[in-house]
């Protein structure tokens, strides 16, 4: 019955594209409610779930009809221009690696040949 509901809420925040702080506490409310009802009414399936509170897209659909258009685009913006950040740093981090391996390998290189040739 537990496990139902966990699958029902998983695939429910499948569906949310950010996971914000709102987004966090609706679904914390939503589970509670959903677990509430499974062990009032004895839920076995997911198919009674959907009756119950419909297709999981659906919930997501309803939070975001709550939502001002506005407040949906600027947590959009966020988490790309946060995606972008990180990838940027890895870029960095990459290059900044390579480098210095490739400097470190070439002082190898040196220092071996020198050593060969006493």
């Amino acid at each position: 019955m537990k496990n139902i509901c966990g699958q029902y809420i998983s695939i429910a925040k499948s569906f949310f594209p950010i996971m914000g702080k709102a987004e966090r506490q609706y679904m914390k409310s939503l589970k509670t409610d959903i677990e509430e009802c499974c062990a009032e009414e004895n839920i076995s399936s997911l198919e009674q779930l959907y009756d119950k509170y419909g297709m999981p897209h659906d919930v997501a659909n309803n939070y975001f009809t709550m939502l001002d258009v506005d407040a949906i685009a600027r947590k959009t913006r966020y988490g790309k221009r946060v995606k972008i950040t990180a990838l940027a740093m890895l870029f960095i981090i990459f290059c900044g690696v390579f480098v210095w391996g490739t400097t470190y390998y070439n002082i190898y290189r040196i220092l071996t040949k020198q050593n060969s040739s006493f």
